[in-house]
């Protein structure tokens, strides 16, 4: 059984290793950035393009308009994106299945990016259970949250996890794998701030392809770095954008109230 206990200040990251692109972020240097995320059952992605010359500058982006963007859904069907706001591209009537391929081709006046996603099977989460925790002289007594589920053998599995209080969303990127539990009932406990009895908590579990899990861990890496220039979050996009993301999730999840009986 694998216990695993994740500060939401943390990412839990067990990744595998995949290039890392070259890309100076020089305050001068502009550069593509692409971000695309399709949700299973979902029949339209959005597309959002932009020119930013500091990746991880808190000043709004420009956007990219006239671009040329294709979708093409697991069904094998390709559908034009319409720009139906500056900078954002949609396709729609998509068909968006689990255990699926996707691609994505953006031209940008004769510039061309392509990114793949596979889009992996959710696991069900069984159960939830809580554990009161005394905070003593460090922090405020509080409740350590745990979800459970049976691990799928023999594959490799990726996952995100959010965390939702009280109909508040927990601002951290929560990662974990099946790098060391392949196949083994797994409990996921994770500290949350002052939770106490009667809060309302949701948990999502996302299953995601391993480069959209490397993409998550290198961009928590990147924006931890303090005072350093940090590098650039991997990629799966190919071509001339290459700061971004394109990927696709199925979920589960699952609710507790603090004190509910479990």
């Amino acid at each position: 059984m694998k216990k695993l206990l994740s500060a939401l200040v943390a990412v839990v990251v067990l990744g595998a290793c995949e290039k890392k692109i070259d890309i100076s972020l020089d305050d001068a240097t502009e550069q593509t950035v692409v971000e695309s995320l399709l949700r299973a059952g979902d029949t339209a992605v959005s597309i959002r393009i932009s020119k930013t010359a500091n990746y991880f500058n808190a000043a709004a982006p420009k956007t990219v308009s006239g671009a040329g963007v294709q979708f093409t859904d697991a069904a094998g069907l390709v559908h034009v994106a319409v720009e139906k706001e500056p900078g954002l591209y949609v396709a729609e009537g998509i068909t968006s299945t689990v255990d699926g391929n996707y691609s994505l081709q953006i031209d940008e006046n004769g510039k061309i990016t392509n990114g793949n996603s596979y889009m992996p099977k959710p696991i069900a989460i069984d159960s939830v259970s809580y554990e009161f925790l005394d905070g003593g002289d460090f922090f405020d007594d509080t409740y350590l949250m745990s979800f459970h589920y049976q691990d799928p053998p023999n594959e490799s599995n990726f996952y995100r996890i959010l965390i939702t209080k009280n109909d508040t969303l927990e601002e951290s990127i929560i990662l974990s794998s099946d790098k060391f539990s392949d196949g083994q009932y797994t409990d996921e406990t994770l500290f949350l701030d002052n939770v106490q009895l009667g809060d309302y908590i949701e948990f999502e579990m996302w299953s995601i392809s391993e480069d959209l899990h490397n993409y998550y861990s290198t961009l928590v890496d990147a924006l931890n770095v303090g005072g350093v220039a940090p590098g650039n979050p991997l990629t799966n996009l190919e071509g001339d954008a290459q700061l971004g993301y394109f990927g696709t999730y199925s979920y589960t999840g699952i609710t507790d109230t603090v004190g509910g009986g479990k």
